[in-house]
């Protein structure tokens, strides 16, 4: 079984680093969705995903893990906090994984 917890910690490390947009898209299906946040139009696959977390380095976004990752079999919630041009969100979001430990959909809940 992949370690989903690392993958996420992966993940909230490599938000808005322009050098790690690329790794970031890696620890995603080729098939994977992102609601973020939830309510709009899924980004869908891996040219989607890299333009959308493309933009995050222009915002000046940090990520920060603040809470512990709850994992139950393929899925997992979060809580992590997000600085960007002066502001600071506490989004929850929320993960499924393949069988390879590919993360398959992301919500973002904030």
């Amino acid at each position: 079984m992949a370690d989903h917890a690392t993958t996420i910690a992966n993940y909230v490390e490599f938000l808005g680093k322009e050098d790690k947009v690329d790794d970031l898209v890696a620890l995603f299906s080729d098939e994977a969705t992102v609601e973020d946040p939830v309510g709009t139009d899924l980004k869908v696959g891996p040219d989607a995903l890299r333009e959308f977390y493309g933009t995050l380095p222009g915002a000046g976004v940090v990520g920060t893990l603040i809470g512990p990752v709850h994992v139950k079999d393929d899925q997992a919630a979060f809580l992590f906090q997000i600085e960007a041009m002066g502001t600071t969100m506490t989004p929850i979001d929320l993960m499924t994984f393949d069988a390879e430990g590919k993360i398959t959909s992301m919500r973002a809940f904030w």
